[in-house]
């Protein structure tokens, strides 16, 4: 058997033949040496349509080792493509080469690349890169600026700005950033929070909507003392639409900064983080807002898990609200009053759609999502599901009640 090439091709009558049996000869390696083409392979000379439902693919670039006890055929599927076929005897594996490379590299890969002498992830800052992660592994920490608005935009009550529908094919996650404030928060009926909507389609029109989430965050009371959010969002659809929403009923909210960028992880989970508000950055019509205590650089309270605490403090006679630092998974709450029950019972109370003016303390308030107990000799300690939205600790104290508060994000979101 010898090892010269054979030309496949479309059959017009015959088949190409490959190998002719022959008693004792042994393994024989056939390789298909086409980049592009697939050759199939059967026992038949000839064929019609059964015959060539029968074939065996052998893919481009791939080989198989045969006994040589029987006769193998080949073609290709269409007139005019065409492949040459290598036949080793006693051969049992074959070993592309290697392909050394100056200058620039125009090529269409099907296969793994190997770049000696280089560390990863290689340096391609000089370059252009077009990544599908379809075809191939890609390292997690690539990511890449889909697109940075840093212009402020005013957006009335109850309106929303969109962004367009963006591609993001490419992508496996997207990391956002974001920025707002309402210089008028003390109206009644402005925003404390705004809203975050993503939406997917599989169409770029936005005809077929494929999944939507919401996420509220806090706004602050100017641009000065804006706190940013900021999250990590699995993708849903090839194509993704953003939309900031104003939900007060009264007052604009400023939008000064958005950032999208597309990621290769695969978060399971949206991960959001805010840090935790300090009572300067917040206005409530009616309301006294408190600072938590809480360890903090840069007040980025939010990002070491401890959303707030309270220590056996005696906040006085009069509403107030706590504002916590927004952690979108399970938290740690603990609650107690120490001395003195309080006028009404505290509660905890997701902030996303109260408006500034309508904060009351008990159990009618709009939005409460937890009765604390009001009780000096029963503790609230439990691991809650909080809301993708920013949350308070509302309480009325009586003159010497004292609180204690404690809110920790947990591991795994």
């Amino acid at each position: 058997m010898p090892f010269g090439p054979i030309q496949v091709q479309y059959p017009s009558g015959l088949f190409t033949s490959i190998i002719s049996k022959m008693a004792g000869q042994g393994n024989i390696l056939v390789y298909n040496s086409d980049a592009n083409n697939t050759v199939y392979l059967t026992e038949k000379p000839s064929g019609n349509s059964a015959a060539l439902e029968e074939a065996s693919p052998l893919a481009p670039l791939s080989s198989i080792v045969v006994d040589g006890t029987k006769d193998i055929y080949g073609y290709t599927a269409s007139p005019g493509l065409t492949a040459i076929v290598l036949r080793f005897p006693s051969a049992s594996g074959f070993t592309p080469g290697s392909l050394n490379v100056t200058g620039n590299v125009n090529a269409t890969v099907s296969g793994n690349v190997n770049i000696a002498g280089q560390s990863i992830p290689i340096d391609v800052s000089a370059a252009t890169v077009t990544i599908n992660p379809s075809l191939g592994y890609i390292p997690p920490g690539i990511t890449q600026n889909i697109f940075t608005d840093n212009t402020t935009h005013t957006v009335s009550a109850g309106a929303a700005l969109a962004y367009g529908i963006i591609d993001v094919s490419k992508y496996s996650s997207v990391d956002l950033t974001i920025s707002a404030n309402s210089n008028s928060q003390s109206t009644a009926g402005a925003a404390i929070c705004g809203i975050v909507m993503m939406r997917w389609f599989d169409d770029v029109s936005g005809t077929n909507l494929v999944y939507e989430e919401e996420v509220g965050f806090w706004l602050s009371n100017a641009a000065g003392n804006q706190m940013p959010i900021r999250g990590s969002v699995p993708m849903h659809g090839h194509y993704m639409e953003i939309l900031v929403f104003n939900p007060g009923s009264a007052a604009t909210m400023n939008l000064t900064q958005v950032v999208v960028t597309g990621s290769y992880r695969t978060p399971v989970y949206s991960s959001w983080r805010q840090s935790t508000p300090l009572a300067a950055q917040i206005t409530i019509n009616g309301v006294t807002v408190t600072n938590m205590n809480y360890p903090a650089i840069s007040g980025q309270a939010a990002y070491t898990g401890n959303l707030g605490t309270i220590n056996n403090t005696t906040p006085g006679v009069g509403l107030r609200a706590y504002p916590i630092g927004f952690f979108s998974g399970p938290t740690w709450v603990f609650f107690s009053v120490t001395t003195a029950t309080l006028v009404n019972v505290g509660t905890i109370v997701d902030m996303t759609f109260v408006t500034s003016g309508n904060l009351a303390a008990g159990t009618s308030q709009a939005g409460s999502i937890m009765n604390l107990p009001n009780s000096t000799t029963v503790n609230f300690s439990e691991v809650m599901m909080l809301p993708r939205g920013p949350c308070m600790l509302v309480v009325n104290p009586a003159a010497t009640s004292t609180i204690q508060f404690a809110a920790v994000g947990q591991q795994g979101y």
